[in-house]
């Protein structure tokens, strides 16, 4: 097959028809690899060249190659090289598509599109050239493409992957530096790569990299996947355009001279914090007010001048007040400016959302952080999950004004952990996040119920959350219309009592707590047997997102959030009924919580009780077994029945 494949590619180019190059007639030639149906395309080539003029000029060469495996590797099928409209260009991108048969189709110009990188983005320089072969590509495909780009850089920085989730044949990064210039790598989710030196050319390479299946509740792609952080620099008293960092405060000090001009107040500024903070008795109802406001500010990305930082300069906060939109950095600086009018000290953090571990220490980079949020000043007697102690700052609060679910006083369960830059002309440095206690995200649960001889329930369900628990209701509840949520919480408790019906729902959200009541009837919830017996699980509903960790193995982390709750049942019995059999009391303790269930029986009503606290943390594969064990147990616990006896 292999020697057929390249006769018809060579018997193709006789007859003018389009040629692959070299270097992907070659790939083609290989033999295809096997992997499991769940693998759509294989990667042969992932390679990035980068060549640095020491002149503030960056060139960068890109091969890419991938088999296409099944339909669902389609996508697989497409070219993508980033630019920056003020600063950089795409000089040249081609991309081939040779099919099972050895036909090659070539793409250029003609096919390429351009667009910007984000959808929501109103005006965006971080723009990417585009060629797609979706539609045409099918299994046993190799479709490849080949580009330039060059930019101006104000980094003297780099960080690369060398997969994504596809598993990858061979993975290159090659780093051209000016004569006697020098480079230092780190690597992560990997043991070290350490480069191929020749002369002033850098190379990093892997090899053989299988597919990464993402697992629930464990990290994301970028995780897990192997990469490397790069540093270089010129020769010692070279002078360079591009900026070099060694250490955090120094990271810290730049950023602070892109961020601290564009917190300048004016009259408009003035006058909405006077507004808002009027009926305000304390600072902390002020930040919890300026708070609520620059959590309402439309979320926009607006990326311009990044060849100069404008990727990390804010907006003016006059501007998007004016406006009322911005990005993450824009709210959390115009958030920082409204504040100091209310003569309340803040600072701009940035932090990586979506993973805290992603964040390394021994890298002193900007290009780990992908977020803006806030540290704000605080008194001693200001107590709150997201608080801590700076050494040189003192106490702060972190608060991101961007999540619009997560209230003044906690931080949305992504950034908590983080390790995080506070930004200071002269005190940044990186810090730690602070993490919830169990605590803090709590569900309260009451339920007060009736069983009717009939085998008939009613039941009024009460439910108090605070923290992570809130924040994850009030997204289901504002992220649906009324009938949408309805059905959400009609499947939850038909779950847990089948054949219910649910009358009414209310909900409340004020200071920090989300409230939900629900009234519901299920007409045959009692389970008959031999005429006089009568079983029931007094565990009516469970928690929702509660983990049921079917699978019995990992090999990534299990992150487990901190969190507890609590819940109480007093069920009335039916007359002519008492209690046959009861479950025994259960109380565990684990290195990951702790559980305690208890049923009793008292004054013609059965109560349940049970509490849980997980201590969150990322759960190592090898002590995974632990942890299903223990919520395994948890699990058990609601399936227990009490068995009533017909008098």
């Amino acid at each position: 097959m292999r020697h057929v494949l390249l006769l018809v590619i060579a018997a193709a180019s006789l007859v003018g028809a389009p040629k692959a190059p070299d270097w992907l007639t070659s790939l083609a030639s290989s033999p295809a690899a096997k992997f499991d149906g769940k693998v759509g395309a294989h990667v042969l080539l992932r390679e990035h060249r980068v060549t640095i003029d020491g002149q503030g000029k960056t060139f960068l060469r890109v091969r890419h190659a991938t088999r296409i495996l099944n339909n669902s590797g389609r996508t697989s099928a497409s070219a993508r090289m980033l630019y920056r409209k003020e600063s950089g260009k795409v000089k040249e991108l081609n991309a081939w598509l040779i099919t099972p048969s050895g036909t090659v189709k070539e793409y250029g110009r003609k096919e390429t599109i351009d667009v910007a990188l984000a959808e929501n983005d109103v005006y965006n320089e971080g723009r990417a050239r585009v060629i797609s072969a979706n539609s045409e590509a099918i299994a046993g495909s190799l479709f490849a493409f080949e580009g330039e780009s060059e930019e101006t850089s104000i980094f003297t920085q780099r960080e690369w992957s060398f997969q994504y989730d596809e598993p990858a044949q061979r993975s290159r990064f090659v780093l051209d530096l000016p004569q006697g210039w020098r480079a230092e790598s780190r690597t992560y989710n990997h043991p070290p790569v350490e480069p191929k030196v020749s002369g002033s050319s850098f190379t990093w390479e892997l090899e053989n990299l299988p597919p990464i299946e993402l697992e629930g509740s464990g990290p994301g792609i970028e995780g897990l996947a192997p990469r490397i952080a790069i540093s270089y620099y010129p020769p010692a008293g070279a002078q360079a355009d591009a900026v070099t960092f060694s250490t955090w405060p120094e990271v810290s000090a730049w950023l602070s001279a892109l961020n601290d001009p564009q917190a300048a107040a004016d009259a408009a500024i003035t006058a909405k914090v006077k507004e808002l903070t009027e009926t305000a008795k304390s600072k902390q109802e002020k930040i919890e007010a300026l708070g609520r406001f620059a959590q309402s500010i439309k979320y926009v990305s607006i990326q311009m001048g990044i060849s100069r930082g404008g990727g990390y300069r804010p907006h003016m906060a006059s501007e998007v007040l004016e406006k009322l939109y911005g990005d993450c950095k824009d709210k959390s600086n115009l958030l920082r400016t409204m504040l100091r009018e209310a003569g309340i000290e803040a600072f701009p953090v940035a932090i990586f959302a979506g993973d805290p571990t992603y964040v390394r220490k021994d890298w002193p980079s900007p290009h780990q952080f992908n977020h803006a949020i806030v540290a704000i000043r605080v008194s001693e007697s200001y107590q709150a999950p997201a608080v801590a102690e700076h050494p040189e700052i003192g106490r702060v609060l972190y608060f991101d004004p961007t999540d619009e679910y997560t209230p003044v006083g906690f931080l949305p369960a992504h950034e908590q952990g983080s390790f995080a830059l506070l930004v200071h002309p002269t005190k940044g440095d990186l810090v730690s996040v602070p993490r919830a206690q169990p605590e803090a995200n709590h569900l309260e649960r009451t339920i007060k119920a009736s069983l009717n001889g009939d085998g008939s329930l009613s039941a009024m369900l009460t439910e108090k959350c605070t923290g992570e628990s809130a924040a994850a209701n009030r997204r289901i509840q504002r992220g649906a219309n009324e009938a949408e949520y309805r059905k959400v919480i009609e499947r939850w408790i038909a779950h847990g009592v089948p054949g219910s019906r649910v009358e009414k729902i209310e909900t409340a959200d004020a200071a920090g707590e989300f409230q939900l009541d629900v009234e519901l009837t299920a007409p045959s919830f009692g389970q008959i047997m031999n005429q006089r017996l009568w079983m029931f699980k007094p565990a009516l509903v469970e928690r929702r997102g509660l983990h049921g960790l079917r699978e019995e193995k990992r090999t990534q982390p299990f992150l487990l959030d901190p969190d507890s709750y609590s819940e109480s049942v007093e069920i009335a019995l039916p007359k002519g009924f008492r209690v046959d059999e009861i479950p025994e009391p259960v109380k565990l303790e684990s290195e990951h919580g702790v559980f305690e269930a208890s049923w009793e029986h008292s004054n013609g009503a059965l109560l349940f009780k049970r509490s849980f606290r997980t201590n969150g943390g990322a759960i190592e594969p090898e002590r995974y077994a632990g942890l299903r064990k223990f919520l395994r147990t948890v699990e058990s616990a609601a399936e227990a029945a009490v068995v009533l006896q017909k008098q």
